[in-house]
């Protein structure tokens, strides 16, 4: 009986810890980055704490004007809430330059979210090869979003 007493706590607090890596991981901001380009490089969304999201833009990727920001429709927040909904469920095991991004000006897919209240970066190269497969989707309706 103490055996099976130790083993549900064990699982217990295994279970626990899990949830709480999920949780304490937010998606701060998701877009597109060029380099050598006139202004405005980079293009996408911020997400506030209160999960409301706004258009911004910057000089590349890490110049990002999170301070003037636009709201956006109703509409346009589903479709970022879409691209949201297609990261890999392990992203936030990867951070720093995935590939080789705007090596031959194909440009970049930028990713940044908090965990543990530490900002992590993640710059994707978006060509098909060139990241892990598991990203082809979310690198995809990231470059769609652009044209929208």
């Amino acid at each position: 009986m103490r055996k099976l007493l130790y083993i549900l706590i064990i699982s217990l607090f295994a279970v626990c810890s899990c949830t709480n890596k999920k949780e304490n991981t937010k998606i701060s901001v998701i877009g597109f980055c060029c380099g050598e380009c006139y202004g405005n490089c980079f293009q996408g969304f911020y997400i506030d704490k209160n999960k409301k999201i706004y258009k911004i833009e910057g000089n590349y990727c890490n110049e990002i004007d999170t301070i003037n920001k636009v709201e956006i429709d109703y509409i346009k927040e589903q479709e970022v809430k879409n691209v949201i909904n297609s990261l890999p469920l392990d992203y936030n095991d990867y951070e720093g330059i995935i590939g080789e991004p705007d090596s031959r000006d194909q440009c970049a897919v930028y990713l940044s979210y908090k965990k543990n209240n530490k900002t992590i970066e993640v710059i994707i190269d978006p060509d098909s090869g060139k990241h892990p497969k598991k990203f082809d989707e979310f690198v995809r309706k990231v470059l769609e979003l652009r044209l929208l």
